[in-house]
């Protein structure tokens, strides 16, 4: 084909999502951060004080519990399998689950960093993006990509056989991570990156958008590990606020 190729590319949630960032190299005890979520003055919150020896891995695996503790929450936490992220989705399909504020406050150790506002953008979890099924900025999308590499952990990489389908935990992630992609120009945040189950040697790659991106019927996308890039390819955008 003529290159830049179309990705194939889904649309990735039939619900409105959100990410939520959580760094640091350090994290001091007692510590404390949170995530909430609403409107101002009508805010729910959840706090997590940091222990001795804590990691910011399990800082994020704490929040997610305490939100997911709360059953009549709006919305279900999880981990991102790229860098330690929370990965938020509304338990509302549709539009119906789409605009909750949610916030993140964190200290000096601790870095919490909202990557966006509002809970946004559901579409058909699996459809295919085309001309007449944009994705939309600030969502949430799928791509399939080859060659990534061995995944993690270990139960995972010793469930990888060369020619045979995956059959190892949905929840892995590759050994070299997928830190970097670009859309559009801009920044696209690596939710996920690892091996596809039932599929030989199919990665999924699961991608926020950024949320100021232009219309465009060949937005161009890129992934990279490290030093290693991609090939160009490209999906269409529309910006309903343009």
């Amino acid at each position: 084909g003529t290159d830049p190729r179309e990705a194939v590319a889904f649309h990735g949630s039939s619900s409105a999502t959100g990410v939520i960032s959580v760094d640091g190299v350090a994290p001091k005890e007692n510590d404390a951060v949170s995530v909430s979520f609403g409107e101002e003055g009508e805010q729910r919150t959840y706090s997590y004080t940091v222990k001795k020896d804590d990691t910011v891995r399990n800082i994020r695996d704490g929040l997610i519990e305490l939100i997911n503790a709360a059953e009549d929450e709006q919305v279900v936490a999880s981990p991102g399998g790229v860098f330690t992220r929370i990965f938020l989705q509304s338990k509302k399909t549709g539009s119906e689950g789409e605009g909750l504020r949610y916030t993140a406050k964190g200290t000096d150790s601790v870095f919490m960093t909202a990557y966006g506002e509002r809970l946004c953008c559901s579409s058909e979890a699996g459809a295919p993006i085309t001309a007449d099924n944009p994705a939309r900025p600030g969502e949430l999308i799928t791509i399939y990509a080859t060659g990534l590499g061995l995944v993690l952990p270990e139960e995972a990489k010793f469930s990888t056989i060369t020619g045979s389908k995956y059959l190892g935990p949905e929840f892995n992630y590759t050994n070299t991570p997928v830190d970097d992609a670009i859309a559009g120009g801009k920044t696209a945040n690596v939710i996920f990156a690892g091996l596809k189950r039932d599929a030989v040697g199919v990665y999924e790659v699961k991608l926020l958008l950024n949320s100021d991106l232009p219309t465009n019927a060949q937005t161009e996308l890129i992934i990279a590990q490290q030093i290693y890039v991609s090939n160009i390819v490209t999906f269409p955008v529309v910006n309903p606020n343009e």
